[in-house]
């Protein structure tokens, strides 16, 4: 059965994977990193959860928080429903038909529902509190995590929503629909703030999903399947220019529509990242330093966040910060971009049987599933 999602745990040792086959699975990362792992007497998969009636489209972690905070997964489905899992204390239950027990005892905590149709994206605040789901009946949902309370419909795309992500600062939520637009809505009241729709008015193909994210110092929203100038493209929009076509970033590269987007969760120190006239590659050995988003160099003010500082020793604006990000097309094939590069840094083709609908980072940021 196909894979449609899949999502690494952060901070932890576990990534999940849905798809054709209705079932929702955890699994062990330093199974799918380590060869000497792999090869050991400890099983890789730790869950099968079966809550849904239908294709599992969409899985998503739940944010770290703290060691004591709840770990929680949730999953959207053809079904229509949304489901959050969390880990529980003792020993797994068995599977329906299943011989085996699961290894961790994942239990449902709530479900998400209200939407007529499939839900085939869905994305976590950074505070874990909510959860926002996209549908193809043509809205969006904000709801409580924990109880499955519907918080809030958002209703104004013409056609299918196939993609939502939430703003890191906490302002905004994103949305990218089949009626040729990005939706930028404002969480405090859930009133629509801008409707992007240059980059996409020449679209020519529809797609299983919209995966579009956001950089994780809120800077930048990275949107996918634009179409350019007869070339496949992502577009990078920057924050409070949402409708200015000037500051738009054109990706491209692709031979098919980009479907899915994902930022490492790191910033990198540019040296080693690979410049432009270096053919987008790093020298080898040259590796980039990562920095974490939300340290004190790039905490956020006024609810806004604050461009990734340089270098203490440095001079500002010597030393920039890379956000770096992978793209999933249709052409079955995915390429890491470091936003400061116009030749991508590392492509991979003819990995995969059809589409990269999903990718997920590791918390290394040295990572990547998909």
């Amino acid at each position: 059965q196909p894979i449609f999602s899949v999502t690494v745990q952060p901070r932890g040792p576990r990534f999940a994977t849905g798809g054709g086959d209705g079932r929702v699975k955890v699994w062990s990362l330093p199974h799918a990193l380590d060869a000497e792992v792999e090869n050991g007497p400890t099983p890789p998969l730790l869950a099968a959860l079966v809550e849904h009636d239908g294709p599992v489209n969409v899985v998503r972690f739940s944010p770290f928080l703290s060691s004591q905070a709840p770990q929680r997964l949730a999953s959207g489905s053809d079904d229509g429903m949304a489901c959050v899992f969390e880990l529980r204390a003792g020993p797994g239950a068995c599977t329906l038909g299943s011989e085996a027990p699961n290894v961790e005892n994942w239990r449902l905590r709530c479900v998400l529902r209200g939407h007529a149709n499939h839900v085939v994206d869905l994305a976590w605040s950074a505070d874990g509190d909510r959860l926002a789901t996209a549908s193809l009946d043509g809205t969006a949902g904000l709801w409580c995590a924990s109880t499955g309370a519907r918080l809030r419909s958002l209703g104004e795309h013409a056609s299918f929503v196939k993609g939502v992500a939430f703003d890191p600062v906490g302002s905004y939520l994103a949305t990218q629909s089949d009626d040729r637009s990005v939706a930028v809505w404002r969480l405090e009241d859930g009133s629509l703030v801008a409707r992007v729709t240059q980059p996409f008015s020449q679209i020519i193909s529809s797609t299983f999903a919209t995966r579009l994210a956001w950089s994780p110092d809120g800077q930048s929203l990275l949107a996918v399947n634009s179409y350019q100038g007869a070339t496949h493209a992502a577009v990078l929009i920057r924050r409070e220019q949402w409708t200015k076509a000037k500051e738009y970033l054109l990706v491209a590269g692709h031979a098919g529509s980009v479907v899915a987007a994902a930022f490492c969760p790191l910033l990198f120190d540019r040296q080693g990242v690979g410049e432009e006239e270096g053919g987008g590659r790093g020298s080898e050995g040259d590796q980039a330093a990562p920095v974490l988003p939300g340290s004190d160099e790039n905490a956020a003010e006024n609810g806004e966040p604050r461009p990734a500082s340089a270098k203490a020793s440095e001079p500002p604006g010597q030393q920039p910060l890379d956000a770096i990000f992978a793209l999933g097309s249709q052409d079955r094939s995915l390429t890491v971009w470091a936003a400061g590069c116009a030749q991508p840094i590392f492509c991979a083709s003819k990995l995969f049987r059809g589409q990269a609908l999903d990718l997920a980072w590791a918390s290394s940021g040295y990572a990547l599933l998909a």
